[in-house]
């Protein structure tokens, strides 16, 4: 093999970024959990050579599974099983084997209803000293990647499962570039989707989803799961320091539309330098979304008796052609500072979820979108091509938070301020216009 030997890949260890392995499993609970770490300086093989990459972000993902850590660490190293074990893993050859390292080609297919895509990288995995298992891209289509996967016994026949992972997303395929030209924010999405992917392979694997009960015993209606409270969980504030935290659940069994339906929850949770009253107020401004959300093209608000309801016109450019969605959404306010929402209309059949700030600190604020959505049976056009992609219900979620909340973030500081009133106590007043929607005050 061709790598120097005196080459160390730089993806740290979870304790090496400053993690509590017992804390993350605490804060991953029975979900999927996607984060970023603090920026640092390393060195990587970029086409064969040692180079600099300075403030790299590696993107983690935390899982914990009812299986012993060494059956989880022999079905890693599986390296041919891996075609069976990751979707859209259509070829798997192992080119060379020498003491702990190991290096694969791997080409993954996307059969998307219009074309089909092909990608082809080249990696080589290393059993290190300490257990863990790095990899670095030889070649394909970025020119720089790394990653580790770490298995860390919990006890009682339990694992948490550790997977840090940078790429040169720059670099990709002519394809995924234009897409990148297109929609920018793409930078940010597509590592989190990636480690979504990677994860939910092994959860898959290790957590086999379980039949759906009797109809009868099926519920119409999903329950929203909780974000975890700051108070709670000290680290999430941390993690929320460096990038959005995202939660995905296993799914809920559902029976509406006449039909058994699977459900899956996607929660995005993104720290702003905004006081809670403020950033509770601005952030139910959705008739201003336009102004610095590109997914909303056009939104109009309706105040209601109890609560309001909002018509998102919502478009994804992917360069050469664009996707156009429509729904309505109905908004109620069940508890201060949070607000629950429901499809009422639109091209998808369902959408459910809700919006959830807590303070983090005196100045900012933890807000969270936690969304679901289901196509149905018989979709439009546009969607009908979005059911061919895969965990199109995920990724949609997953999109749409990420985006929202790294956009808010630099929009809501620059809002002018809620002002306090004579006793101290922050207040809203309810608009005079039904195209806006303050009248939502935390203290209903």
């Amino acid at each position: 093999m061709n790598a120097p030997s005196d080459w160390k890949n730089p993806t740290p260890t979870i304790t090496e970024a400053g993690v509590d392995p017992a804390a993350l499993a605490a804060l991953a609970g029975n979900r999927l959990l996607l984060f970023s770490l603090p920026p640092r300086d390393i060195r990587v093989m970029a086409k064969g050579k040692l180079r600099a990459e300075p403030g790299a972000v590696f993107t983690g993902s935390a899982l914990v599974v009812p299986v012993a850590a060494e059956e989880v660490r022999r079905r890693l190293l599986d390296f041919a099983d891996y075609a069976s074990l990751v979707p859209n893993t259509s070829s798997v050859e192992i080119l060379e084997r020498s003491a702990a390292h190991t290096r694969v080609a791997y080409v993954h297919t996307f059969r998307l209803s219009m074309l089909t895509l092909h990608t082809h990288i080249t990696l080589q995995h290393t059993q290190e000293s300490d257990g863990s298992l790095s990899a670095w891209l030889v070649e394909g289509d970025a020119d720089a990647a790394v990653s580790r996967w770490q298995v860390i016994p919990l006890g009682a026949g339990r694992s948490l499962i550790v997977y840090l992972n940078w790429a040169d997303v720059a670099s990709r395929s002519l394809v995924l570039q234009m897409l990148l030209k297109a929609q920018p924010d793409l930078a940010t999405v597509a590592p989190y989707g990636a480690a979504f992917v990677a994860m939910d392979a092994l959860r898959t694997a290790f957590m086999p989803e379980m039949a759906a009960p009797a109809v009868e015993q099926l519920p119409a209606q999903p329950v929203v799961p909780a974000f975890p409270r700051l108070s709670q969980q000290p680290l999430l504030g941390w993690l929320a320091q460096s990038g959005p935290v995202v939660f995905i659940d296993a799914g809920q069994w559902l029976y509406r539309d006449g039909e058994v339906q699977r459900q899956r929850f996607v929660a995005v949770g993104g720290r702003v330098e905004s006081p809670l009253p403020h950033a509770f107020q601005h952030s139910l401004r959705f008739e201003n979304y336009p102004d610095f959300f590109p997914l909303a093209r056009k939104v109009s608000c309706k105040a209601r008796a109890e609560g309001f309801s909002v018509d998102w016109q919502v478009g994804v450019g992917l360069g050469f052609f664009s996707m156009g969605v429509h729904y309505r959404l109905a908004y109620t306010q069940p508890s201060p500072w949070t607000l629950s929402f429901h499809r009422e209309d639109g091209d998808l059949a369902h959408i459910d979820g809700e919006w959830c700030w807590q303070p983090d600190g005196e100045n900012h604020s933890l807000g969270a979108l936690t969304i679901s959505n289901h196509i149905g049976a018989k979709p439009s056009l546009v969607l009908r091509f979005a059911r061919h992609l895969p965990h199109h219900d995920v990724l949609a979620g997953m999109y749409m938070g990420l985006m929202g909340m790294q956009r808010m973030a630099s929009w809501l500081p620059c809002q002018e301020s809620v002002l306090p009133t004579e006793g101290g106590a922050y207040e809203t007043r309810r608009p005079q216009t039904v195209n806006s929607v303050t009248g939502i005050s935390p203290s209903l």
